[in-house]
């Protein structure tokens, strides 16, 4: 780990390295009794980490609980000027926000009221910087707490304060760009469902009245995966439970594998799904589902249902949207059986009952979605792009580069 020492030696002239109790007052939180419906619901701001795990902006001005002056006089917690830095010491450790007013917080912070040589700004910027070496200042049995001795104690490199400002202005700038590109990938979210309904209407309303279908008319096979677990391996064939399904996609980073005579014995039981097939999650966590776009060698456990569609009546791309929507997994729900584990049998599944558009209009709808998905994923790298250059830039923030 670089010392202190060794860092003072790299930075450029004027910088110096500090302590945070040297610039900053650390001062802790607390909570009113809440057994005294008198401290609460009150018109002073009270903020928990919860309240900045919500956050999507660098400064918060409200809480989701109030106290009233008397429960703030009850209680010994302190009232931080706008510019206060809020640090949250446990529960989790490092969320960040800076006070946009006079609020106060409940215990689990240490927040840094900035002394006038300090830009609060930089202070929030540099403490995200070293959030995970912070984060391993924590102990405690139960939960991890940094302490505020630790928070004191903790050196960070300050530069002069016309430099802060221009850290400050630069790093903020980077930021917003990574804000503007998350709002834009919110906005994302949204538009397939909404063309969904544009192109085919509420499928629990049909208004276009279009002709339905049970699942087991449109598809050529429902079927599931296996219905044992084979030996799981470190290398192999991956075999695919629920907790692989994420976000409408394939998720590999933790998948187990199995062995080639396993494998081929799978396949033997139709638990191999193919290309256009559409796999919906059917036991325990009900609803995901992803849309097979390519050939793929792997198995899946019985958790999945393989719901192969009839090309020349329903397209695989609408089969995947509607299994998302509520009407698909509410109908999907009513037929669960087990007590302690919830799942669908396949023959409750088969009769699951569905809109049918005419086959050209689903294509139109599938074309439309492949255009989405493709800027989704121009979207995901250029957020890639932004998160590797505000990392940079806060590398070379706090080492002087970026100043010079």
């Amino acid at each position: 780990m670089t010392t202190t020492k060794t860092m003072q030696k790299t930075l450029p002239k004027g910088w110096k390295m500090v302590k945070l109790g040297e610039v900053a007052k650390i001062v802790s939180g607390s909570t009113p009794s809440t057994s005294d419906p008198a401290y609460w619901d009150g018109d002073i701001t009270w903020v928990t980490p919860a309240d900045l795990s919500k956050l999507d902006t660098i400064e918060i001005n409200n809480s989701e609980r109030k106290i009233t002056t008397k429960g703030y006089q009850g209680c010994s917690t302190t009232m931080l000027p706008a510019g206060t830095v809020l640090f949250s010491s446990r529960a989790p450790i490092g969320h960040l926000a800076i006070a946009g007013k006079e609020m106060c917080t409940n215990q689990g912070f240490k927040s840094l009221i900035p002394n006038e040589k300090t830009n609060s700004f930089y202070l929030f910027f540099i403490l995200k910087h070293f959030k995970e070496r912070l984060i391993s200042l924590g102990s405690g049995a139960t939960f991890k707490e940094i302490s505020k001795t630790s928070v004191e104690k903790f050196e960070i490199p300050l530069p002069p304060l016309p430099t802060q400002h221009k850290i400050v202005e630069i790093l903020e700038e980077a930021d917003n760009l990574r804000k503007f590109r998350q709002q834009a990938d919110e906005k994302m979210k949204d538009l397939i469902p909404s063309l969904f309904v544009q192109m085919f209407g509420d499928p629990a309303i049909n208004p276009k009245k279009w002709s339905i279908k049970k699942l087991e008319e449109v598809c050529t096979k429902i079927t599931d995966g296996s219905h044992r677990t084979p030996k799981l391996l470190d290398k192999g064939y991956p075999f695919l439970t629920v907790t692989n399904l994420r976000n409408g996609s394939f998720d590999f980073s933790d998948v187990k594998y199995i062995s080639d005579i396993d494998y081929k014995d799978l396949i033997k039981n139709d638990c191999k799904p193919l290309k256009g097939d559409v796999l919906f999650s059917k036991d325990g966590t009900i609803g995901k589902v992803v849309e097979i776009k390519e050939e793929k060698e792997f198995v899946i456990l019985s958790s999945l249902a393989i719901l192969r569609p009839q090309p020349k009546i329903i397209h695989s791309t609408y089969l995947a949207k509607i299994a998302l929507t509520d009407f698909f997994i509410n109908q999907a729900k009513e037929k669960q059986s087990g007590s302690a584990l919830r799942r669908i049998i396949l023959r409750s599944l088969k009769s699951v009952k569905i809109p049918l558009p005419p086959l050209p209009l689903q294509q139109e709808f599938a074309k439309l979605v492949e255009d989405i998905e493709a800027e989704k994923a121009r979207q995901a790298e250029s957020k890639k792009k932004l998160d590797e250059l505000f990392q940079s830039l806060m590398q070379r923030a706090f080492t002087g580069e970026l100043a010079a």
